[in-house]
């Protein structure tokens, strides 16, 4: 029989009698267009258009001073934020953005907080603190939109956190820039020191012998002064001699001086005696008395001797008591009065020989001290020769510290801290030159469709022609006779949705021819997997099961989220999904990359085909006898 003996014609030929089942067919070949373009076309490019999201921002910042100039990094960050189109920021206080976020008004919220300037100028400080930005986020908004917030949130944060960063840094730059000054000044002061360390060095042999001369004048002083000391220790008997001799001086005072009362009483009566004589001589010689002239004279001589012999008045005698009298009071005075000069300079001895005690004491402290410092001496050498050699070493690092500062201008400075404050700049490639969400989407959404496909074929069509069976066909060409249909119908499901997806939706696949071969191999399989389950459960049963297969290739096929980022059993069933292959190879079409991965896709998918018609066959040979179980089967076909 020629090939047309394959009753492809006898299938499709029933769905010509009536307009309902023409338009079957039609919408047999648009329903999997629900499952591709509309989806495609409804999450085409979501991430474009954060721009119509509503965000809350509360700035509540309060500034910062900062060398005397107010720093309001808050406003700095609103500007940018607003300044930047790609999200409707939507300045609100705080009590209005957390309402918002709660009630559904606002997707996220990002909040400034009070001590954000204080936080972005405190790297100036001795208290460092990271600047913090405070999002809020509600999943009862739409737990997609809360990760968009969080993706929108760190290309903030990133940029902010650049801009801050570079803002703080410059603070720290100008503090190290004037401690660049500071430390100019500080290796001149080092230079100084080294100059005066050398100069001290350069002096110490003349301290060396400066101390060993001083060392001998306190030697010799010490032993001058425990001389002096044990002479001056000798006049303490002295002072007591003194003291007994005043005593002896005062009793012999008064002994005189009641000797000379006493002989006092005889010179008076001597002197009184001779001036009665004498007043006895004037009368006798004024009586003019012949013969009385001898008597006078011996009056008068009488009169002369008691004034002058003896005790008389003027006597030698007397004179020598009144001296003697004299001498002994004076003598008394000087050696018992406290007054008296000699008597006050010999109590003033004590003092003196305290004096020289503790001039001899001090004086060998003094020889003991510089015995000691003679012997750190050396110590002192070598200790200034260290200082020496590291003032030098100070000197020469600081200078080579200073070589290393940088001395910038203002507009280096600026662009030194800019890269210090994002000192990574991303540069970042892509092999594909333009894409999007949906364009991601595709590969695995027209898997999806066509394999739904499929399935609503095998709601009209039936996978065997009952009638070649009972004929005799062969099981081959029944099973062809059942798959012919159906496989044009999918391959018409294919090149619609493709002509639908790039026309109308937007997919520009790299290579059209090849992406539409590929959607159409992919079409022939997954209708072939339908067929072969429903041909080999029933209607009923193959239906569930295909739904199933479906589910089951949707979570593990790789075409959402990387398998890696599932749990284990996905990642091991992963290698085996047909829909796996048929992701990747409308990937590699679609990009435009021919790698080993497309191959091995169209050598997985051709196998898929050849094993789901060979279990095709297996079930057309099957459905040869009849059973009761065919006949009352236990799930309605």
């Amino acid at each position: 029989m020629p090939i047309a003996g394959f009753h492809v014609a006898n299938e499709l030929r029933r769905f010509k009698r009536a307009r309902l089942t023409r338009l079957t067919i039609i919408a047999l070949i648009l329903i999997p267009l629900l499952y591709s373009a509309l989806y495609l076309w409804a999450f085409w490019n979501p991430l474009n258009k954060t721009d119509a999201l509503p965000v809350a921002l509360v700035n509540s910042d309060q500034g910062a001073e900062l060398n005397g100039e107010e720093t309001r990094a808050g406003d700095q960050v609103v500007q940018g934020l607003r300044d930047n189109d790609q999200i409707n920021w939507t300045e609100v206080s705080s009590e209005e953005a957390e309402q918002g976020v709660k009630d559904g008004k606002y997707y996220f919220s990002l909040e400034l907080p009070e001590n954000f300037s204080e936080a972005v100028t405190s790297a100036a400080g001795t208290d460092a603190e990271k600047a913090r930005l405070i999002t809020h986020y509600n999943d009862a908004n739409g737990y997609l939109s809360t990760i968009i917030g969080e993706n929108v949130m760190r290309e903030v944060l990133n940029t902010v956190g650049t801009t801050i960063s570079a803002e703080a840094v410059d603070k720290v730059l100008v503090g190290v820039l004037d401690a660049g000054d500071g430390m100019s000044q500080a290796a001149d002061g080092a230079g100084q020191l080294a100059d005066g360390t050398g100069q001290l060095v350069d002096q110490l042999p003349q301290l060396t012998d400066g101390m060993d001369q001083l060392k001998d004048g306190s030697s010799t002083l010490a032993a001058g002064t425990g001389e002096l000391n044990t002479q001056v220790q000798q006049l303490s008997q002295l002072v007591d001699g003194t003291q007994r001799l005043g005593d002896g001086a005062s009793e012999l005072s008064a002994g005189v001086s009641q000797l000379t009362g006493q002989l006092g009483q005889v010179t008076t009566v001597q002197g009184d005696s001779a001036s009665k004589l004498r007043g006895y001589a004037e009368q006798l010689r004024s009586l003019n008395l012949p013969g009385t002239a001898g008597i006078i004279s011996q009056v008068e001589g009488t009169a002369s001797s008691l004034e002058t012999e003896g005790l008389g008045p003027q006597s030698s005698t007397a004179s020598d008591l009144q001296r003697l009298d004299d001498g002994a009071s004076q003598l008394a005075y000087q050696l018992s009065d406290p007054s008296a000069e000699y008597r006050a300079g010999v109590d003033r001895l004590p003092q003196l020989i305290d004096g020289v005690g503790r001039l001899d004491d001090g004086a060998k402290q003094l020889d003991d001290g510089l015995g000691q410092a003679q012997a750190q001496l050396p110590t002192l050498v070598d200790g200034a020769s260290q200082l020496d050699d590291g003032a030098n070493e100070l000197h020469d690092r600081m200078t080579d510290g200073i070589k290393q500062i940088p001395t910038w201008n203002e507009g280096q400075r600026v662009q030194a801290a800019t890269t210090i404050g994002g000192p990574v700049a991303l540069a970042s490639q892509d092999d594909v030159e333009v894409s999007s969400f949906g364009t991601g989407l595709s590969p695995f959404f027209i898997s999806l469709a066509l394999f739904i496909g499929g399935i609503v074929i095998f709601q009209i069509f039936k996978p065997l022609q009952q009638r070649a069976i009972a004929a005799g066909v062969g099981s081959l060409r029944a099973a062809f006779d059942g798959y012919l249909p159906v496989a044009l119908l999918a391959l018409c499901q294919a090149l619609v949705m493709v002509a639908v997806c790039t026309l109308a939706v937007g997919l520009r696949p790299a290579n059209v021819l090849g992406f539409t071969l590929v959607a159409m191999l992919v079409s022939l399989v997954f209708i072939a997997m339908n067929h072969a389950l429903v041909s080999l459960l029933g209607s009923g049963p193959g239906r569930v099961g295909a739904l199933i297969t479906l589910m089951v290739m949707m979570v593990t096929s790789g075409g959402i989220y990387p398998v890696q980022t599932q749990n284990g059993l996905i990642e091991a069933l992963h290698p085996f999904n047909p829909m796996t292959y048929a992701v990747n190879a409308l990937r590699q079409m679609l990009y435009g990359f021919h790698d080993e991965r497309l191959w091995t896709a169209l050598i997985v998918l051709v196998a898929t085909l050849v094993v789901a018609l060979l279990i095709s066959t297996l079930a057309a040979r099957m459905q040869r006898s009849w059973s009761m179980k065919r006949l009352h089967p236990v799930l309605p076909n």
